[in-house]
């Protein structure tokens, strides 16, 4: 990369830490801000809250009443609601990985037997039967969509390898009879798996050519309470009957989620993981087999002292209820429908969370503020102009409506705080205040019938004008031309520069703009005005619309030309193809609207025309 090159990547690098970052994406227009708390959906249990509660004396029953608005813990196996099946050993499914075909298998403790199974046999084939030692990978690869390649592996090489024509059904187990620590482990993924066994199920799936290609699925087959020593939703150095409201809650909400996707024999599967249930936050976060630490030794004894108990509530027929649960909420739980649409639900109501917010849990999202650029919000609406966002209900069940311009009329929309959440990327739906980051308008007085207002009060906030009429300023000079030497000005403060010591041409000492033209200078973004010497720079000299064209292009790196020959009038200028890289970059559009097709060189630019060409090419360099 060339000095000049590194310099000017480093100056646009430091425009970001300027004021051009937080300015609105379309000029006058300000951004919104928004205020909120929480992290997650809101629905159901807060994990903070839970903490508070827990902190404050309240007990995992009191904690539950609460949150799940008038439920009660009562024993699963008692229940006729739900099928026996789901307490059978190794009776879930839990999603492992899905939709591969190749995986390695690394055996970290003991010894792994893998066989491949029969379909709709429960027993294994001797066909490429193995036992994996301690330090041994197998890695299991779909080859043609026929057939199933396993293949030991050392140091990332293969060893050996064994073939099995057809479908790729394969179990890894182990002997997990123990009585402390499970003595065979193996690491898929980077997580262990150390109790219930591995089952890897192929199938075929069409692609976008029409040809078939086969995967697979892995999931773990555990037992209920085994599974629930995995999950790991909150920090294990909480409170204990916080912890046990976790283990709780997850219990409930996986005998609720795998009875209904498993149906009456536990047969039932999701399509796009083969399992019952997901490891991750689309259900609840899983990791399998946690070690034996202080905390995970704390974590098993919550699963442990609640065993078999689940959350059921009156209005449900004593049913097992789904117990949605997150992170946080900024002092109220959501009602289910605000969120996830649908029928209310009478133990998902919102409910007062103070307890997120209190000090003692150290909650980092308890509230939060984000700025949400105006330009983003006009996108997200496919509007040409929002005009307003307001908070007109809640929270919880916060609403915001927006008004703005579609189509050339007027229109208004109102969203639910979590359209709002998906649309803008919010940590929750809990939306507690919005409002609009007002730019002040320029003061300039002479300005208010120009085209380019918005760009003049643009360039205006970045502190790249300050008008025409010191020391009052208070007028812009729209349509007098830019000098060469006030541009310089206007760049280095774009840029950022620091003044040069160096001197480079004979005839700007007596210019108040000295020290900015041998700042550009130095970076190499003008050269002159008289070529081949260039010992002179002409301040002095109005900026023709074909050297502004060089001067952004040299300070915003433009180089892609396009198809080159964009304007009819500019082959005889030495300038063709800087003029073709700004108009490529979308900084230029022409001077004979609404044709474009003339780009007027040798015309001098007018200062608010050089406000629009400056402003374009900020905007530009702001995107990421």
């Amino acid at each position: 990369m060339s000095t000049f090159r590194r310099l000017v990547t480093v100056m646009l690098a430091g425009l970001v830490m300027f004021p051009l970052v937080v300015l609105p994406a379309t000029g006058a227009e300000g951004d919104f801000i928004v205020d909120g708390g929480g992290w997650g959906h809101g629905v159901g249990l807060s994990q903070y809250g839970a903490q508070g509660m827990a902190l404050a004396g309240r007990s995992v029953n009191q904690i539950i009443d609460h949150y799940y608005n008038g439920a009660q813990l009562s024993a699963a196996q008692t229940l006729s609601t739900v099928p026996a099946w789901v307490f059978g050993e190794n009776a879930l499914a839990v999603n492992v990985a899905s939709k591969r075909n190749s995986l390695d298998f690394w055996v970290t403790q003991g010894t792994v037997d893998v066989c491949h199974r029969i379909e709709g046999d429960d027993s294994c084939s001797d066909l490429g039967a193995v036992t994996l030692t301690v330090g041994q990978r197998l890695r299991v690869t779909t080859q043609d969509g026929e057939t199933c390649v396993r293949a030991r592996v050392a140091d990332g090489v293969v060893v050996e390898g064994t073939v099995v024509e057809g479908d790729c059904w394969l179990d890894f187990r182990w002997d997990d009879d123990y009585d402390a620590l499970p003595e065979n482990r193996i690491q898929v993924d980077g997580l262990t798996w150390a109790k219930g066994y591995l089952a890897l199920r192929s199938h075929d799936e069409p692609t976008a050519s029409e040809s078939i290609q086969q995967t697979f699925d892995v999931t773990v087959r555990i037992g209920l309470e085994d599974y629930l020593e995995g999950i790991a939703e909150v920090p294990f150095s909480w409170h204990e009957e916080a912890l046990k409201t976790q283990a709780v809650a997850a219990r409930s909400f996986a005998v609720a989620t795998v009875a209904v996707r498993g149906g009456a024999n536990g047969s039932g599967r999701l399509q796009d993981c083969g399992c019952h249930i997901r490891r991750t936050t689309a259900d609840q976060v899983y990791n399998g087999w946690l070690g034996s630490s202080t905390g995970t030794v704390r974590w098993n004894g919550a699963v442990a002292a609640t065993a078999d108990r689940v959350v059921t509530h009156p209005a449900s027929g004593q049913a097992v209820v789904t117990t949605f649960y997150s992170s946080s909420t900024g002092g109220s739980t959501e009602n289910v429908e605000d969120v996830f649409g649908g029928p209310p639900q009478p133990h998902l109501k919102a409910k007062n969370d103070p307890w997120s917010l209190d000090p003692a849990v150290n909650n980092p999202y308890g509230t939060w503020v984000v700025t949400i650029p105006n330009a983003t919000v006009t996108t997200a609406l496919g509007w040409e102009e929002v005009r307003s966002m307001r908070l007109v209900a809640g929270p919880p069940g916060s609403r915001v409506r927006f008004q703005g311009v579609s189509g050339g009329a007027g229109v208004e929309t109102t969203w639910t705080g979590w359209q709002v959440r998906q649309a803008f990327g919010l940590r929750s739906p809990y939306i507690a205040a919005v409002t609009r980051e007002g730019p002040p308008p320029p003061p300039f007085t002479d300005i208010d019938t120009s085209v380019h207002y918005d760009d003049i009060g643009y360039i205006w906030r970045a502190d790249v004008t300050r008008g025409c009429n010191p020391p009052d300023n208070t007028l812009y000079c729209p349509t007098e031309p830019v000098t060469r030497q006030q541009m310089a000005t206007f760049l280095a403060r774009v840029l950022g520069l620091p003044s040069s010591p160096d001197e480079f041409f004979v005839d700007v000492a007596a210019s108040v703009h000295e020290r900015d033209i041998n700042a550009i200078a130095a970076t190499g973004v003008t050269r002159g005005c008289n070529p081949p010497q260039n010992d002179r720079f002409c301040p002095e000299r109005p900026v023709t619309r074909g050297e502004m064209a060089a001067f952004l292009v040299r300070s915003f790196e433009y180089e892609d030309a396009g198809e080159g020959d964009l304007f009819v009038d500019d082959d005889d200028s030495i300038f063709e193809g800087d003029i073709d890289r700004l108009a490529t970059a979308g900084v230029t559009r022409g001077c004979n609207p609404p044709q474009n097709d003339r780009y007027c060189p040798n015309d001098p630019v007018t200062r608010e025309q050089m406000a629009s060409f400056l402003a374009r090419a900020m905007r530009a360099a702001e995107l990421p």
